[in-house]
């Protein structure tokens, strides 16, 4: 909460502030939601604020706090992410160029797999720690591998691959993109994940480090995990 707070604070902008709801005390008013935004306000020196008076006793507060709370629509981070490529946001939008780049899709909201069409993809946190990480190029060259083999399957672009897969453009990029994707025809990505995830249980490590080890071995001979140990 106190994150939240200081980050309204620092980002304060009155086209992005809802009015607060309150309710009055005595000579005072209680707030029954907005707490945190008025908190922001009052850290930027700003005495008023836009609020909704409603009649309520303490017991009805509570009641009022529960029901405005509970019954939003939780936002995630899809959400969050097509909003701010529409509000042309500059790290959204490079995130966008960099799958548009391999001709992937992010979904806008979340949906079961099965319902993802070719070239769709759910794991917008995995690829936004990857530009972090790596960059948009190591990105883009990632994701044509898998849907170089795999251009008309749907549910294939998951995390645990598009992580592994970033990883290994990463450690081998003194080959040309064209190289690696002529090797990426080769190799089953939904076959690799399977046997993954069960080597992984079996072995009781993550998936992405099992799956990591492999495709680093078939693109280059090398092994992850044997070399990380020694």
């Amino acid at each position: 909460g106190v994150t939240h707070v200081y980050r309204s604070a620092r980002e304060f902008d009155w086209k992005k502030f809802a009015a607060v709801v309150v309710a009055k005390v005595g000579d005072r008013y209680a707030i029954v939601d907005g707490q945190h935004r008025t908190y922001a306000a009052a850290l930027r020196g700003i005495v008023e604020i836009p609020c909704l008076v409603i009649e309520a006793t303490t017991e009805e507060q509570a009641a009022s706090f529960a029901a405005i709370n509970a019954r939003t629509v939780r936002i995630n981070e899809l959400n969050v992410h097509a909003a701010e490529v529409a509000a042309g946001n500059p790290d959204a939008l490079a995130l966008k160029k960099a799958c548009d780049a391999a001709t992937v899709t992010v979904c806008k909201y979340k949906c079961p797999e099965q319902a993802l069409k070719p070239r769709q993809t759910l794991a917008i946190g995995t690829l936004k720690a990857i530009m972090r990480l790596y960059g948009p190029r190591v990105l883009t060259l990632a994701l044509r591998c898998i849907v170089a083999r795999h251009h008309s399957e749907h549910g294939i672009l998951r995390a645990p691959l598009i992580r592994a897969m970033s990883d290994v453009v990463a450690r081998l990029d003194t080959e040309t993109p064209q190289e690696l994707i002529q090797k990426a025809m080769t190799i089953n990505f939904q076959k690799e994940l399977f046997e993954a995830k069960v080597r992984a249980a079996q072995k009781g490590i993550g998936v992405r480090h099992e799956l990591l080890d492999e495709l680093l071995f078939k693109f280059s001979g090398q092994r992850f995990i044997k070399d990380a140990v020694e």
